[in-house]
């Protein structure tokens, strides 16, 4: 195939009630992407400019893969629009560039309309139709979860529930990071944790499947996606239960002058359908990382 055959189009449309420009911020908005689209694990600005910005993403694609890939950002908050362009090729795909944008209705909604032009690689087994199909179908899934947040913001805001907290840890800040990021001795340092296990993708990515017992000493297990960063382990629960729907946070670990200071952050989304405290869910999520570094600040205990 020639450039010309192995070039295609994929645009996709949706009308949401809402207002234009809160629908633009959800979307150019790095930090609401792993709350706004399950599938997303984290994002990371790589560049900033002005306008203009690099940014990494981490994305799972299914129950057992986790790929990343950059892109490049030009933001227009006055015309409502969002150029983009893919750096390097991903699978089948050479190329790929696109646009968001962003056109206020008179009813006080919006028309957004995607756009991603590509280029299949030579020699790639897939016709540009079928990639095509499977940018649209993807786009309708992406626009059919940005117009449910934009029409439902003031009520998923409200079952938002954000934690932070820090916590200065005796201990040196390259260990203190290390074992955030192996948890195969957390069940040597909580007595609640049964199990621990991770299933690596790549340096830096894996799965964490996790046993522990709660306070009626019934075991629960649960699977999160993982990715270690310098300084910071970034993490998001693939099978939240009880009162949540979503659960994402991260652990950053600094040096101190005695050690490291660890901050904990957490989001959660609650389940309208099974309500539950502020203060039980912050119970139930700030309790385990609190037991886990003050674990790190005791002393080894002697053997022998």
């Amino acid at each position: 195939m020639t450039g010309t055959d192995r070039a295609g189009r994929a645009v996709a449309e949706a009308v949401v009630a809402a207002p234009a420009r809160t629908v633009y911020e959800l979307l150019t908005g790095l930090e609401t992407w792993p709350r706004l689209f399950p599938w997303i694990l984290h994002t990371e600005p790589l560049e900033r400019d002005g306008h203009d910005d690099v940014v990494r993403y981490w994305g799972i694609t299914d129950q057992e893969t986790i790929r990343t890939w950059v892109s490049r950002r030009h933001l227009d908050p006055d015309a409502l629009r969002m150029k983009f362009e893919q750096e390097g090729a991903i699978g089948e795909v050479a190329r790929l560039t696109g646009s968001w944008s962003f056109t206020p209705g008179r009813d006080g909604g919006t028309r957004v309309e995607a756009v991603h032009a590509f280029e299949v690689a030579e020699g790639a087994p897939t016709a540009p139709e079928k990639v095509a199909a499977m940018f649209h179908g993807r786009t309708r899934v992406q626009l059919a979860r940005l117009t449910e947040c934009a029409e439902g913001l003031a009520e998923l805001d409200r079952r938002t529930l954000s934690f932070s907290g820090s916590l200065s840890v005796r201990a040196d800040p390259a260990e203190v990071h290390r074992v955030l990021a192996e948890p195969r001795r957390w069940p040597e340092l909580l007595p609640d944790v049964v199990h621990a296990h991770t299933v690596d993708k790549a340096p830096g990515v894996h799965f964490l499947e996790l046993a522990e017992r709660d306070a009626d000493g019934d075991v629960r297990t649960s699977r999160t996606a993982r990715l270690v960063l310098p300084g910071k382990v970034v993490f998001k629960d693939l099978s939240p239960s009880g009162a949540l729907t979503q659960h994402t946070g991260q652990w950053r670990v600094a040096p101190a002058s005695e050690g490291a200071t660890v901050t904990v952050t957490q989001a959660v989304v609650l389940d309208p359908a099974r309500p539950a405290s502020s203060a039980e869910v912050h119970r139930r999520l700030v309790g385990s990382p609190l037991s886990l570094l003050r674990a790190l600040s005791r002393p080894p205990r002697a053997t022998g």
